[in-house]
């Protein structure tokens, strides 16, 4: 099941700082899921288009940021499905852009925190 409060990381591992300006995107679309009555019940679609790079900001090589808190209280979502989308500014990048999921009790303390 997941957790009560989640949100998403992103680290960039690259050598290549990621600039929303010069067209670098970085996306997050899941589907939360639980079971109602027997049956396989999908939630609204939870889209960070801009929570992790938006309209002139960076995300520069070997740093990180975060996307907003998903309060899972209420819905009790079991799981979810979804993609991860990233595309540099840069002709050429070496390394990774890694997303780790974090989670919370009380939407207060966090991992990285």
């Amino acid at each position: 099941m997941l957790p009560e409060f989640y949100r998403f990381r992103v680290l960039n591992s690259t050598d290549q700082t990621f600039t929303y300006d010069n067209a670098a995107r970085i996306e997050l679309h899941i589907t939360p899921w639980k079971f109602t009555s027997g049956a396989m019940a999908q939630g609204a679609i939870i889209s960070d288009t801009t929570a992790f790079l938006n309209t002139g900001e960076t995300l520069t090589a070997t740093s990180e940021t975060e996307g907003a808190a998903i309060d899972n209280t209420s819905n009790l979502y079991m799981g979810f499905t979804g993609t991860f989308y990233a595309k540099a500014d840069a002709n050429s990048t070496d390394g990774t852009l890694d997303l780790y999921m974090e989670i919370s009790t009380d939407n207060s303390r966090w991992p990285s925190d």
